[in-house]
């Protein structure tokens, strides 16, 4: 099955990852409308922008917790949000705002089955699919 094309911004300290994921994301027909280290740039890019879905590390560059950052941007902004991180008990505090986890070192196919999921017909279901070394779904 084909996901539909989502506009994502990313929001992740390390920048090499965040613009090896927007090759990625945008080789596979996704849309990256910005890319930010911090809630504030994130929040100003999808104030100008409309997005689908955030990616988001857990720490961010300017200190701001990544759980809160998800909840900000899934409340405020109607963002679905996925994490990004090598860090997964710290994204699992921030469960409540996000679909699910993909961990770092980040594969390409990894991530697009982590937005497919997000994204496919039984998104909106909560079902919990089995965790795998790779990702994890709310």
């Amino acid at each position: 099955m084909q996901t539909t094309h989502i506009r994502i911004v990313i929001l992740d300290r390390d920048l090499s990852d965040a613009f090896s994921m927007r090759q990625w994301l945008e080789g596979s027909g996704h849309r990256v409308i910005g890319i930010a280290s911090s809630l504030a740039q994130a929040r100003r890019i999808v104030s100008h922008e409309h997005a689908d879905l955030a990616l988001v590390e857990t720490e961010l560059e300017d200190g701001t917790d990544g759980a809160e950052a998800a909840r900000i941007l899934k409340q405020r902004h109607g963002l679905k949000v996925l994490f990004v991180t090598a860090a997964p008990e710290a994204a699992r505090r921030g469960a409540d705002a996000a679909v699910g986890c993909v961990l770092k070192p980040i594969r390409p196919l990894t991530l697009l089955a982590a937005i497919q999921h997000a994204f496919g017909p039984c998104a909106d279901r909560h079902v919990p699919v089995e965790r795998s070394r790779a990702f994890e779904m709310y």
